[in-house]
């Protein structure tokens, strides 16, 4: 039985290491209807760490590694957006995924319109998946940053199964295939002053 895990380890490994720089970007046209409110989890947007009410911050600390947290507060002071996913009860953080607009790219995957939104560093915790919380957030993200006009983008690895079945239910469809970029080619530098 162990060699026989090992065996499918290995050829997973072997899967990911060929296609480790090939990603999926998919598309969503509006409209983009309020979402339902359904269950106990609640959403909601903020543009800085330090305004994230502090029962659900502490519950990010918990459950975030320091370099994801680093990673979270790097990503709101260079002007993305942070939209969670929470418990109603109890504050607990369930998912999160960032956003920028087409203004703020130097490039990406397709050409994007000013007005179109990227969403990108989707997650869900562990407890809560399973439960349709990213394409519900996603939904969310879309109703609150496109009622202007613009369109949705995202983008995943070509094997992240989990990810491409949440970012089709929540309406986007698939647009093309591209090698990864690195952040410091597809975001524009903050300008400070």
């Amino acid at each position: 039985m162990h060699l026989i895990r090992e065996f499918w380890r290995l050829v997973r490994s072997f899967y990911r290491d060929i296609f480790r720089r090939k990603h999926l970007v998919f598309v969503k046209d509006g409209p983009f209807p309020r979402p339902l409110d359904e269950g106990d989890i609640s959403f909601a947007t903020y543009k800085r760490y330090d305004n994230v009410p502090e029962p659900l911050r502490r519950s990010m600390l918990s459950a975030c590694t320091s370099e994801a947290t680093e990673m979270n507060q790097i990503e709101l002071a260079n002007g993305a957006d942070m939209h969670l996913a929470f418990s109603k009860t109890d504050s607990f953080w369930a998912g999160i995924v960032f956003t920028r607009r087409g203004r703020q790219f130097d490039s990406w995957y397709v050409p994007l319109d000013d007005d179109d939104v990227v969403y990108f560093r989707l997650g869900v915790r562990k407890e809560f998946r399973g439960h349709g919380i990213a394409s519900r957030l996603l939904r969310y993200g879309m109703y609150a940053d496109l009622q202007n006009g613009g369109r949705g983008f995202i983008d995943c690895r070509v094997y992240n199964s989990p990810s491409i079945r949440a970012i089709g239910r929540a309406g986007f469809r698939f647009l093309a295939k591209a090698n990864k970029m690195k952040r410091s080619q597809a975001i524009k530098p903050v300008r400070r002053g």
